[in-house]
C-alpha cells in the first residue's frame, strides 16, 4: 500500500475510534467507572486568603504550565484546575470542565455542582477550565455524552466542599456537623441562631479533612432547588453583548494571524509557490511551505502565511499561486459515487439480509408497485464559527487556545507532531462557535502548533469559510432505491 494511502487508512481508522469513544457513556459510577479514590481528591488552599479549592490530586508530575513564570503565577492563586473555589468574600467560583460548543454543558455543570454544595445561584460564577486530564479526567464533548460522564464526579465535588464547610462551622461553634443547615451560601444552626456565610468559614473549611466520597450524602431529586428550572446560560450576557469568548476572539500581545492554504485534493503536497510575492504583499511578514503529518486528521502538507492582521492574510491568500503535486491525492469523485449508485440499484443483491415470504409473487401479484430512488450529497458541518487556533512556541513548549470538542485527543497529536513531552503541550479551551461533530477533530489544532515553531511569538491560525467547506469531515453521501407493492385490498404487501 503507498505510503500515502497507509496514512489515510490511519486516519479512518482515528475517526471509527474517536467516535465511539465520544458515544460511549461509561456506566455509573457505583459500577466501577470513573473511580474517584480518596487519595486523589485534593483540597487546595490559595495562597493570600483564597478560602477553599476543591480539585483533584495532580499526582508525582509537574503542572504542565509550569515554566518559572507560571510558577510564579501559580502561587497567587491555586484555584486553577480545582471545580470549586469559594473566596472569603462569599463568591463561589466553578469551574466547568468540559468544552462548551452551545450545549449548554458549561452552565449545567456549574448548577451540578452548585445543588450539591447548596450555593447561592446569583452569586456563583462558572469559569471554563483549562485542559489537564490528570485533574479532570475525560474533558470531551461529544455524542452528548458530557453529562452523565460527569454526573456523579460534579456531584462529589460540590458535596465535598459542603462538607467541609460544614466540618468548619462545626468546629468553631463546637456543636455537631448534624446540626448545621446549608442553604444559599449560607451555614446555619438553628438552635443557637449563629449563621455565616461560606467565605467566613472558607479558610478554615480549607484545614478540613477532605471527606472519603464514600461518606458524602448527596441529594435526591425531591431535594433539588436548583435542577430542574430554568436558567440563563451563564455566558449568555457576553454573547449577545459581543465579549470575548470564542477561540475567534483570542487576542495576546504581539500575536500575528495566519491562514493555511492546502491541496484541494486530499493528500497532495506543495510543489512550488510564489512565495516572494506575497512576502511583499502589504502586511505580509512571512509565507512558507509546511510539510506537516501527512494526514487529514492532523496537519495536511500547505501554505502558510503570516500577516499582521486577518485581512492582510485573507487578501494575500487570494494572490497565492500554488501548484500542487497530486500524484497520491485522492481522486474520489461524488459524480463517479452517483453514477455507481444507480447502475447497483438496477437490481437487487444476490443475497438478501432476510428473505420472509415469496417477494418475487408478492410483486408479480400486487395490484400496484411503486419504486422511488434517493440521493443525498456529502454536507459540510457548516459551523457559525469557522476552525482555528491560536498557537504560540516559548521556552520549548507550546501553548495553545482552541475551541475544540475533544482537547484530550488534540494533546497526544501536536505531542506527536513536535515531538515534545506530554507535558510541554498546554491548552486553553475557549467556547467554539458551534461544533456539530466537526470539532471532535483537531487538525486546526495540529496545524496551528506546527506553524508556531516557525513563527515568533503567538499565532492565530484562521481558516476562511470557504476553507471549512473545502476541508471539513463530511458526513457521507447517500444512495437509496426503493420498491414496493400493495396488494389487491390497499395495503402494503411487500417491500
Amino acid at each position: 500500500m503507498p505510503a500515502q494511502a497507509t496514512k489515510f487508512a490511519e486516519s479512518d481508522t482515528y475517526v471509527r475510534e474517536l467516535m465511539r469513544e465520544a458515544r460511549a457513556v461509561p456506566e455509573p459510577r457505583s459500577s466501577g467507572a470513573l473511580p474517584l479514590k480518596r487519595r486523589s481528591f485534593l483540597k487546595l488552599a490559595g495562597a493570600g486568603g483564597a478560602g477553599l479549592v476543591i480539585g483533584f490530586h495532580v499526582p508525582k508530575a509537574k503542572a504542565a504550565t509550569e515554566t518559572p513564570q507560571a510558577a510564579a503565577e501559580a502561587s497567587k492563586d491555586q484555584s486553577i484546575n480545582a471545580f470549586v473555589r469559594i473566596a472569603p468574600d462569599n463568591k463561589v467560583t466553578v469551574y466547568s470542565k468540559a468544552p462548551e460548543i452551545g450545549q449548554g454543558i458549561k452552565t449545567a455543570f456549574g448548577l451540578i455542582i452548585a445543588e450539591e454544595l447548596d450555593a447561592d445561584w446569583n452569586h456563583v460564577v462558572v469559569e471554563q477550565a483549562d485542559f489537564n486530564p490528570k485533574v479532570y479526567g475525560y474533558q470531551g464533548a461529544g455524542g452528548s455524552t458530557s453529562l452523565p460522564r460527569a454526573w456523579d464526579q460534579l456531584r462529589e465535588a460540590g458535596a465535598a466542599a459542603k462538607a467541609m464547610l460544614i466540618a468548619a462551622a462545626a468546629k468553631q461553634w463546637n456543636i455537631k456537623p448534624s446540626e448545621i443547615v446549608a442553604q444559599n451560601s449560607r451555614l446555619t444552626h438553628a438552635a443557637s441562631g449563629r449563621t455565616g456565610t461560606y467565605g467566613q468559614f472558607a479558610n478554615a473549611a480549607a484545614k478540613m479533612p477532605v471527606p472519603d466520597p464514600k461518606s458524602l450524602v448527596l441529594k435526591t431529586r425531591a431535594q433539588y432547588r436548583l435542577l430542574g428550572r430554568r436558567h440563563r446560560g451563564v455566558d449568555d450576557p457576553k454573547i449577545v453583548s459581543g465579549k470575548p469568548l470564542f477561540g475567534i476572539d483570542v487576542q495576546l500581545p504581539g500575536m500575528l494571524y495566519c491562514n493555511y492554504a492546502k491541496c484541494p485534493a486530499v493528500g497532495g503536497k506543495v510543489k512550488s509557490a510564489n512565495y516572494a510575492e506575497i512576502k511583499a504583499m502589504p502586511g505580509i511578514v512571512g509565507c512558507f511551505a509546511v510539510e506537516g503529518t501527512g494526514k487529514p486528521t492532523e496537519c495536511m502538507p500547505g501554505v502558510a502565511i503570516i500577516a499582521k492582521n486577518t485581512w492582510s492574510a485573507f487578501e494575500a491568500r487570494k494572490k497565492l499561486k500554488v501548484e500542487w503535486d497530486e500524484s497520491e491525492a485522492s481522486k474520489d469523485s461524488t459524480t463517479q459515487f452517483s453514477a455507481r449508485a444507480k447502475e447497483y440499484a438496477k437490481k437487487f443483491p444476490a443475497e438478501t439480509d432476510s428473505n420472509v415470504g415469496d417477494v418475487d409473487k408478492s410483486f408479480a401479484n400486487s395490484g400496484k408497485t411503486v419504486e422511488a430512488y434517493y440521493e443525498y450529497p456529502f454536507a459540510s458541518h457548516a459551523t457559525m464559527e469557522p476552525m482555528n487556533t491560536t498557537a504560540h512556541w516559548h521556552d520549548g513548549m507550546v501553548e495553545i487556545w482552541s475551541p475544540t470538542q475533544q482537547p484530550n485527543r488534540g494533546q497526544p497529536l501536536v505531542q506527536a507532531a513536535l515531538g515534545i513531552p506530554e507535558d510541554k503541550v498546554v491548552i486553553h479551551q475557549t467556547r467554539a462557535g458551534g461544533g456539530f461533530g466537526r470539532r471532535l477533530m483537531n487538525d486546526y489544532m495540529v496545524e496551528a502548533a506546527v506553524i508556531a515553531k516557525r513563527v515568533d511569538g503567538p499565532v492565530k491560525v484562521q481558516w476562511s469559510r470557504e476553507d471549512d467547506f473545502t476541508h471539513d469531515f463530511f458526513r457521507p453521501a447517500g444512495y437509496h432505491a426503493f420498491k414496493g407493492a400493495i396488494d389487491k385490498n390497499g395495503k402494503l404487501d411487500d417491500w
